[in-house]
């Protein structure tokens, strides 16, 4: 049987490239499995998934942050606390930047509908100890976006951008400059944006989060704007765009105008993605994506649950902190840092987790 990757999809997205480049390590018989957002990306049934982990532009991906950090155990409320039992992070994150998912890992998303409604599911369960995640690679792909529109667009008749929130925020200087007025929605992925502007053509609603009817979160495109989160008022679809990458806009080319190349504004525009492996199966034996040599640098990630053990380590190379669950001591946070040695596996410090250590 192939060996599946999880990814963010629909096709085209940027983690879909990514998942493409990284299933050449892991062998030929491969089959890439698409999720409609990070967080059911993560908790997929296959053994393997690919997760955007930071961008040059926009930094640190939050939901992926979560997903990763979940594996840091949450302590029991203090005894006689009034404090209500801890979430999962998973659940507990924002519903803008996390949307729901269900526990069974959902079906992949058609290319024909737009991000599928599942506000009434159960929020996903922090994955058990025996699944651990352990990082065993990672992919550096040059992101550069393109905004697209349906067919006959043009961009005077722009008044509602949707995308990833991270293609949103790396785009920002060309939106403040060219679309100043219209509102920016979030969507679960780029390529999840733009098929979402095929269809009929006709008048679109996009619910806020709480209304009857809505969705939740991202999955819902709930709106931000530079004033903060608000809901994308009824537009028509002649007046919709959408961020993504040329890959998903060659894809519906025959249905979709491209109206610029090169959203983000910069050239130097890259995200750093991760192949993630659960301890409790068997990682694949990877192909070297680079010659080994006796002094390759090796990286290493840790997830701490305080800020304490970072006086202990050596040759930190980033450290990304994210709110812990409700139920520990006032704005508590947690920590996943990343090392650098050229040495095989640091020692693991008090209090640290390891999430997987190796040759990039």
């Amino acid at each position: 049987m192939p060996v599946e990757i999880a990814y963010l999809g629909p096709e085209g997205t940027y983690g879909h490239q990514a998942a493409a480049r990284l299933a050449r390590r892991v062998g030929s018989d491969v089959a890439l499995i698409p999720y409609p957002t990070i967080s059911a990306t993560y908790i997929h049934a296959a053994p393997l998934c690919v997760l955007p982990l930071e961008n040059t532009l926009h930094g640190a991906v939050l939901e992926t942050l979560d997903c990763l950090l979940s594996a840091v155990p949450v302590p029991a409320p203090a005894v006689g606390s009034s404090v209500s039992e801890a979430p999962s992070l998973l659940s507990a994150a924002s519903p803008s930047t996390t949307p729901a998912a269900t526990s069974t890992p959902p079906a992949p998303p058609s290319a024909s509908s737009t991000p599928p409604s599942t506000s009434a599911d159960p929020p996903p369960p922090t994955p058990a100890p025996s699944s651990t995640p352990e990082i065993i690679a990672e992919t550096l792909l040059r992101i550069e976006h393109v905004l697209v529109a349906r067919r006959g667009v043009e961009l005077a008749d722009i008044r509602v951008v949707r995308s990833h929130e991270q293609a949103l925020g790396q785009s920002s200087t060309y939106l403040r400059t060219y679309l100043p007025r219209a509102t920016l929605v979030r969507y679960p992925s780029t390529a999840a944006a733009a098929v979402s502007l095929l269809g009929s053509g006709g008048p679109s609603r996009v619910r806020a989060a709480g209304e009857p009817g809505s969705t939740h979160g991202d999955e819902a495109g709930e709106a931000s704007s530079e004033a903060g989160d608000a809901p994308e008022a009824a537009s028509d679809a002649r007046e919709t765009a959408a961020i993504c990458s040329r890959a998903a806009y060659e894809a519906h080319a025959d249905e979709l105008e491209l109206l610029h190349v090169g959203t983000q504004g910069s050239e130097h525009n890259y995200t750093r993605f991760v192949l993630v492996s659960r301890r409790g199966g068997t990682a694949p034996d990877l192909t070297d994506s680079t010659p080994s040599t006796a002094q390759a640098r090796h990286t290493t990630f840790l997830a701490l649950p305080s800020a304490a053990p970072l006086d202990l380590l050596t040759d930190i190379v980033s450290v990304h902190s994210r709110p812990a669950p409700a139920g520990l001591p006032p704005f508590p946070r947690r920590y996943l840092v990343e090392l650098s040695s050229t040495t095989t596996p640091v020692s693991l410090h008090p209090g640290a987790i390891s999430l997987g250590t190796y040759q990039p």
